[in-house]
């Protein structure tokens, strides 16, 4: 197929790149983000917030939660290079940072997840023991009391990308990747379950980057992983394990570039938000596809040269938030909006001197959207508000 020709609008200025697409019934549309004109709905952002300070090189995660707002969680990194895992949670105002290990060790990628009760908040990581390995391990708090700690896997492979969420049953959904003889595999663990671990992926082709969500209404849980075939496609998968059991893969996209950079979300009622990267290093692209009573097309709306994260979110009132980071000079961070049907774009604004790390999209119960990120020369993780300023095409 021919290379597809896309204009985009980022900080006012068109750029133009080329992108191709495999059409395996997926039509991208002619122009992947529209130009905004005067009168529409954009965002009025406001200074940034230290959220906290002095982390040291540090992993970030963000999540929202019906309950506690926003929650955060972090690693903090001490002299000798060991690590402890910290959060936060934001309802009316942000709480202290807390202090989940009770050790420095060697951890990677915490993750959060608070029930709808709000009275239970888990916080779950991998880490490296001289004795077990390297495995997955949660500590829960309970109405302010927080639990001994908990090992989840007793594998002799290396568990990443975690990701997790909790459900109005008690649930607390887990996710996660290893890799076994050259083959990555996707697993599922609720932690309040005694059924075993589970095994999503099928056997014998490459699965990675899992992200999993629950909507709270429809009392849907959703996952999306991606997949490389035998025959050399690359495609992104959905499945839905609302009934207790796994439905059948659905391949959502598909094509012969590399998909990787995963973000996933969605809102009360169960619209859903795919996002992925599609290509490496210069040419590569954010692709978006959402779910709002049947799928809607792909749509390609970032050029981000050198990806390193993307991250998605939909609010209560409908509004779609998208973000990517990307080099090659300094970091920065590329978002785009979409409040009816066009996606629109805009670059946030920082510092040539910050390196930008683990940048996340939440929104709040309506339209409000909060971004965060970590400084990784400043060594603090920083927040920044946008709202919605419909008298401005800024």
């Amino acid at each position: 197929m021919a290379p597809h020709p896309t204009t985009i609008n980022v900080d006012g200025k068109e750029e133009r790149f080329l992108a191709s697409f495999q059409q395996q019934q997926l039509t991208p549309p002619a122009t992947a983000i529209e130009v905004r004109t005067a009168m529409t709905p954009s965002y009025h952002w406001l200074p940034e917030e230290i959220l906290e300070e002095n982390v040291g090189s540090t992993y970030l995660t963000v999540k929202k939660n019906t309950g506690y707002g926003q929650l955060v969680t972090w690693l903090a990194e001490e002299a000798t290079g060991q690590k402890h895992i910290f959060y936060k949670t934001y309802q009316t105002a942000w709480s202290n940072a807390i202090k989940v290990t009770l050790e420095p060790g060697d951890i990677w990628e915490p993750t959060i997840a608070a029930d709808i009760s709000d009275t239970k908040l888990y916080v779950i990581w991998a880490e490296s023991d001289l004795d077990k390995g390297d495995q997955i391990y949660y500590r829960k708090q309970v109405s302010g009391f927080w639990s001994t700690i908990t090992q989840v896997t007793n594998t002799d492979n290396r568990p990443t990308g975690l990701d997790a969420v909790a459900s109005k049953n008690g649930e607390i959904h887990l996710v996660w990747q290893e890799e076994d003889n050259g083959i990555q595999s996707i697993f599922y663990k609720d932690l309040n379950s005694l059924v075993p671990i589970t095994k999503l992926s099928e056997e014998q082709l490459n699965a990675y980057e899992p992200k999993i969500v629950y909507s709270a209404n429809s009392r849907q849980v959703h996952l999306m992983y991606v997949r490389y075939t035998s025959n050399g496609l690359y495609q992104v998968i959905y499945r839905n394990g609302t009934t207790g059991s796994w439905a059948e893969p659905v391949v959502i996209y598909q094509g012969v570039s590399r998909l990787h950079k995963t973000s996933f979300s969605t809102d009360f009622v169960g619209n859903l938000i795919f996002g992925w990267i599609e290509g490496e290093n210069q040419e590569a692209v954010m692709q978006i596809r959402e779910f709002s009573s049947e799928f809607k097309a792909v749509e390609m709306i970032l050029s981000v040269p050198y990806p390193e994260k993307t991250s998605v979110d939909i609010s209560k009132s409908g509004v779609a938030f998208a973000l990517a980071q990307g080099l090659p000079s300094n970091d920065r961070i590329l978002f785009a909006s979409r409040f009816t049907n066009s996606w629109l774009s805009s670059q946030l604004l920082m510092n040539d001197s910050v390196q930008v790390g683990f940048p996340g999209v939440v929104s709040d119960y309506f339209s409000d959207v909060y971004v965060f990120w970590a400084d990784r020369l400043g060594e603090k993780i920083v927040l920044r508000r946008g709202e919605i300023d419909s008298d401005s095409d800024n």
